[in-house]
């Protein structure tokens, strides 16, 4: 028989939005996606957007992993990485910057592909058995049981 991991989310990990928050957005920001933005939002990764984007200015953002479904205790069926402006956690209308966001969703990608994460698995194990075997710290947001 085959043998399959299923991942949960042990906590509700999204990103918390309060327009009427006066401090700094990035407390907003959830455990994970911070752990998820320090560990892949490089010098490199910047550099190459910079480029991209002809160095022109673009708002501050981290990395966002995203769960279907995403409900604590529920099996992961779906998961892929994007982005989202620090701004927006706090803001009474989104700014959506749709070619920067494009321009820089598509990076974050190419990037993540480049250090071998199969960001294009319709498997989210995939990713996430990879991603907790080179950064231990992230097991902590999920519990892992194991099907025959």
């Amino acid at each position: 028989m085959a043998v399959r991991k299923v991942y949960r989310l042990i906590n509700n990990e999204r990103d918390c939005y309060d327009c009427d928050y006066t401090g700094n957005a990035e407390d907003l920001i959830s455990p994970l996606n911070r752990l998820l933005t320090k560990t892949f939002l490089t010098k490199e990764l910047l550099s190459k957007i910079d480029k991209e984007l002809q160095y022109q200015p673009y708002q501050k953002f981290h990395l966002v992993m995203m769960f279907k479904p995403f409900r604590k205790g529920e099996n992961i069926e779906d998961m892929y990485v994007t982005i989202e402006y620090d701004r927006n956690l706090t803001a009474t209308s989104f700014v959506n910057y749709e070619q920067a966001s494009s321009i820089i969703i598509r990076l974050v990608n190419e990037y993540l592909k480049e250090l071998g994460y199969p960001v294009d698995s319709y498997n989210p194990n995939d990713f996430l058995d990879k991603l907790i075997e080179e950064h231990p710290d992230f097991e902590k947001y999920f519990e892992v049981e194991t099907i025959e």
